[in-house]
């Protein structure tokens, strides 16, 4: 096993770029070590430190993490359990689980919040991740509970993998489970519903909106049962006239005949009197149950939506730029058909898919609403509503107002310009709510904020964090420089590395930290290497500045050291970066 590890390693070598050349060296490692990591004894002999390590910091990262699967395989009974029974299936997808678990995750396009979250859980726990792993893959789909909601995701089918001299550098079953994972970042069911709210403008002061169609429909009708109850109170009016004449001719009667007449008048139009006042009653209440209408059907179709909609993240949708500005994820709206299963659902591409998308939904919704008013007596009225929704629906106004709409709600409340789709749009995701989503966790998530004005401010605050912190484990840190802890700023989310040496020495450090920083780390000729950056081999160190004053943000992978500038906007007064305890 070693031997055809370092004779596939020497092709690696014409590789120039040194980031690259350790992405594909540590892919073919895992390549090869999960097809004989099945036999105990290949295990033992890696363990024996008989194979030498790779050069730079993530194959630093992957020395260590090789060692953690390592005992991982050799010791969890659930893991040889749930890895046996994916051999019996099939042997290539019991060597892709194992190799998914071996490479460490690194991000390919706009995912961050899921990249940086498995990259601290892959450090932090194997054995969850292999049993959420095998599950999702398994079944297909990931399932989870929010605010008492279970939400499905299907398991993403696309992977985004690339190679380098056709190696693949990533694993296409943990990339598949990472882009699931990624769609929890942006799960809102509010955020969600409000949008399909708007969307379709449910609202009936929004011109072009169904919720307008619904409402004047609603109103022509309560305006029509309000006339009909008018000239039934006017009928009921000349109906009382009359017996109060007969009354009046019943005393002046001036013969039994007269008067006998006169009753059998008035006995009739007492009967006729009682079913117009029952017609009054009757249409009252079609009146207020008509009133109801609107507010019924904008109430059942926001129910409804969660049944035959869901949002999703789209690893082939993101914003154009370079990785390092961290182009914002994309998220598509799926047409789940009312069927719980992921694997019959259909992504929306187009605005013939979303329009016929919500025909079905608004004719497949059509007999809940109708058993829901069937006692009232609304069935006519409901199937009306449809149908002039249906019409509206494929009208070209209905699309265009559509987008305008959602154009002026995410740029007026998210601040996003560019989304004008209601089937697709961009957005950065929230590392918090995919926290609390992914671990099941209802209570909030605890988080200090840094104040960053400069990179010096930055290092200093961190420093300062992590001597005050408490309930972190530091004896962890100490022994392993890759354990991280979740880090966002306006962009992106990473992880930070306290266990870095030259960082790690700082905040073990009990004297005053801006003297340390000034008589130690102003004096550093190698990067401080602070944090994971998640993109290719890269990790976010500081280097002292030409006047020694401030540090500079560079990007390092254990070899070469470039400065970072991009992130220029992240130090200004208003800027804070966020740490996730």
């Amino acid at each position: 096993m070693i031997e055809t590890i370092l004779t596939q390693e020497k092709e690696l070598g014409k590789i120039q770029d040194p980031s690259t050349r350790q992405m594909a060296q540590i892919f073919l490692r895992a390549h090869i070590i999960a097809q004989y990591s099945f036999d105990p004894k290949n295990i033992l002999t890696l363990l024996e430190g008989n194979l030498p390590p790779i050069s730079g910091l993530l194959g630093e990262m992957f020395n260590l993490h090789l060692l953690r699967c390592l005992k991982f395989f050799l010791e969890d009974p659930e893991f040889q359990r749930l890895s046996e029974r994916l051999m019996m299936d099939s042997k290539k997808i019991g060597i892709e689980f194992r190799k998914a678990l071996l490479i460490p995750l690194r991000q390919s396009v706009g995912s961050c919040f899921a990249t940086a979250f498995l990259i601290n859980l892959q450090n932090k726990d194997l054995h969850y991740l292999a049993k959420d792993l095998y599950q999702t893959f398994v079944k297909k789909k990931m399932s989870r509970i929010i605010s008492g909601e279970e939400i499905k995701i299907p398991f993403c089918p696309k992977t985004g993998i690339t190679e380098v001299q056709s190696i693949p550098i990533a694993s296409p079953m943990m990339k598949s489970y990472e882009y699931t994972v990624a769609s929890l970042a942006d799960i809102e069911i509010g955020f969600s519903k409000w949008n399909f709210h708007e969307a379709l403008g449910l609202d009936f002061q929004a011109n072009g909106g169904l919720g307008k169609v619904i409402y004047d429909l609603v109103d022509e009708k309560l305006n029509q049962a309000n006339r009909k109850i008018d000239e039934l109170n006017r009928e009921i009016d000349l109906i009382e006239r009359d017996l109060d004449f007969d009354d009046a001719s019943f005393r002046a009667a001036s013969s039994i005949d007269r008067m006998n007449s006169i009753k059998r008048s008035a006995k009739g139009k007492h009967l006729h009197l009682n079913r117009m006042y029952d017609d009054v009653e009757d249409e009252g209440k079609v009146a207020e149950n008509l009133s109801r209408l609107y507010k019924f059907f904008v109430e059942q179709y926001i129910a409804l939506y969660p049944y035959y909609f869901q949002e999703l993240y789209d690893p082939e949708m993101f914003s154009e730029g370079d990785i390092e500005e961290d182009r914002p994820a994309g998220f598509r709206l799926v047409y789940k058909h009312g069927r719980s299963d992921p694997r019959v659902w259909s992504y929306i591409y187009t605005d013939d898919e979303y329009i016929q998308a919500l025909f079905d939904f608004i004719t497949g919704t059509e007999q809940i609403l109708l058993s829901l008013k069937r006692e009232e007596g609304l069935e006519k009225d409901i199937e009306t509503i449809i149908s002039e929704l249906l019409l509206a629906i494929r009208t070209p106004e209905f699309i265009t107002d559509q987008k305008m709409r959602i154009a002026q709600m995410h740029k007026k409340h998210l601040k996003e310009e560019n989304n004008i789709s209601p089937y697709a749009y961009i957005a950065g995701g929230n590392l918090k709510s995919l926290i609390k989503t992914y671990s099941g966790i209802e209570t909030d998530i605890r988080s200090e904020k840094l104040k960053c004005e400069t990179p010096l401010d930055l290092c200093f605050s961190i420093i300062e964090f992590m001597k005050d912190a408490t309930g972190l484990d530091f004896e962890a840190f100490e022994k392993d420089p890759f354990k991280g802890i979740l880090i966002c700023n306006d962009t992106h989310a990473f992880n930070l590395l306290p266990g870095q040496p030259a960082l790690k020495k700082a905040w073990m450090n009990s004297g005053n930290t801006y003297s340390y920083i000034r008589d130690v780390l102003m004096k550093e000729t190698d990067p401080i290497v602070f944090a994971d950056s998640n993109w290719s081999a890269n990790f976010l160190a500081f280097r002292p500045n030409s006047d020694h004053t401030d540090f500079d943000l560079h990007l390092f992978d254990g070899i070469n050291s470039i400065e970072f500038t991009k992130w220029s906007s992240m130090f200004k007064k208003d800027a804070y970066w966020e740490i996730y305890l």
